[in-house]
């Protein structure tokens, strides 16, 4: 059933989420993936992370995860995003230490992330 878009004012129906202008304008301020550090050192970065640690909820030195409903219901359930525990802000410490990565699986990141986590 259609709604209408998540920017305030705007009166366009769409299936979900903004209508293509306001997410537009949100990319467009948001930056692109490479502009906010997820360019390819990112890609093999995070795939040789989630070769150590493969499972969703894992993270290094046996760390608790954040938000791992696979890890805490007991579900073995393969890791398919990189997530920063603690969101990085642009921060290039914060960005790279793996300390603050956890693998979890897209399901688990989405939840985390729209919590603002």
């Amino acid at each position: 059933m259609p709604v209408f878009c998540a920017e305030p004012g705007c009166g366009v129906l769409v299936e979900r989420g903004r209508c293509p202008t306001h997410a537009r304008s949100v990319d467009l301020a948001r930056g692109s993936r490479v502009e906010r550090g997820y360019g390819n050192r990112w890609a093999r970065r995070s795939r040789l992370f989630r070769e150590r640690y493969p499972l969703c909820g894992m993270r290094p030195d046996g760390r608790p995860p954040v938000l791992s409903e696979c890890y805490d219901g007991g579900r073995v359930t393969l890791a398919t995003v990189v997530d920063h525990v603690m969101p990085h802000r642009g921060s290039p410490a914060l960005f790279w230490d793996e300390t603050n990565w956890q693998s979890l699986c897209s399901t688990c990141h989405a939840r985390k992330t729209a919590a603002g986590l």
